[in-house]
């Protein structure tokens, strides 16, 4: 049951790509916020925490190829 809000926020995200060549950040805060109370409520806030933590380095391994433009994003 999980996968039809994603399957939602997805498809809302293909639809602005497609037709303005942009994801919105809305759309984007939507899903990880979505993903997070998922985890709250299957596994718990330890399962949020890791969660976090996980975004967090993503971002942190990432910035450096984003700044130096290597990949794209905002």
């Amino acid at each position: 049951m999980h996968l039809v809000p994603l399957a939602a926020a997805l498809l809302i995200a293909v639809v602005w790509d497609v037709g303005w060549r942009r994801i919105p950040n809305a759309v984007c805060g939507a899903v990880a916020v979505a993903g997070l109370g998922v985890q709250l409520w299957d596994a718990g806030a330890l399962a949020v925490v890791f969660g976090l933590a996980g975004g967090v380095a993503t971002i942190a391994l990432l910035f450096i190829f984003w700044q130096r433009g290597g990949i794209g994003g905002g």
